[in-house]
This record gives C-alpha cells, sequence and structure tokens, in this order.
C-alpha cells in the first residue's frame, strides 16, 4: 500500500470520526466529494495534485461536521495554499473542481455545463465519475 493511499484513508478515518455524532449524510458527502475531486482531477490538466484535490473535496463540509468556521479549521491545519484558497473562496485551481461537485449535488446544470466546460472535462464523463464516487463513498463508510 503506497503512501497517499494510506494518507487518505487516515483521513477517511478521522472524518468517520468526526462524524460520528453527526449526520452520516455529512461525511458520505464529504466522501464523495473527495473522491469526485480526486477522479476529476486528471481530466481538468490537474493529474498530478488528484491527492490535494481528495483533501479539498474531504474537507469541504469539516465545519458543519465540527461546528467551527472553516477559517478557524484551516488556521489548525497544514494544507497548502492552494487547499485552503479552494475551501474559503472556491479560487483556482482547486475551487472549480469543488464547485462543479457541489453544482452537480444541487442540480444546477447550467453552471454544471459552464463549470465543466471551462474545466475542460467534458460533460458526458461526468455521470461516471459521480457513479463511481458514490460507489467509493458508500463503501468507504461501511468499512
Amino acid at each position: 500500500v503506497g503512501e497517499e493511499t494510506l494518507r487518505k484513508l487516515a483521513w477517511v478515518v478521522a472524518m468517520k470520526a468526526l462524524g460520528e455524532d453527526k449526520s452520516q449524510q455529512l461525511v458520505l458527502t464529504s466522501l464523495h466529494r473527495a473522491r469526485f475531486c480526486e477522479a476529476a482531477a486528471p481530466h481538468c490538466g490537474l493529474g498530478d495534485r488528484g491527492v490535494e484535490l481528495f483533501l479539498v473535496g474531504l474537507l469541504s463540509l469539516v465545519d458543519a461536521l465540527v461546528g467551527r468556521p472553516m477559517d478557524e479549521l484551516l488556521a489548525e491545519l497544514a494544507v497548502s495554499a492552494d487547499v485552503r484558497a479552494a475551501l474559503t473562496g472556491r479560487s483556482a485551481p482547486f475551487g472549480p473542481v469543488l464547485c462543479l461537485a457541489e453544482s452537480w449535488e444541487r442540480g444546477d446544470w447550467e453552471r454544471v455545463a459552464a463549470l465543466s466546460a471551462s474545466l475542460g472535462l467534458p460533460e458526458a464523463e461526468l455521470p461516471g465519475l459521480q457513479g463511481e464516487a458514490i460507489a467509493w463513498a458508500s463503501a468507504a463508510l461501511s468499512v
């Protein structure tokens, strides 16, 4: 098992622990976003940054899970400037990928189309990426 896999596993375990007394839907959505963002990376020219995108998706709801502001939480975590920018302002390079995941969740298809086009990610790829992310998140939650 590689270092990245172990790191992701540790993050997943930590997220599940944070969500023990919260809605499991928040944890499931975080896991789903994490896997979707990671899987979208190569399609968006960010293939070498998939682990960071995984972290963006995973942490995207951590403020709701722990009941503290995102800025305050990020001050305590060692994350890259790009991860921080995505989580606080949905800024590039990672923010648009997270926005795409969030827009899909809301069914905002116009925004999905616009973001997908701007990222260079064909819309036809999205259902497969989403389906795989949902399956992975469900399996990860049940472990």
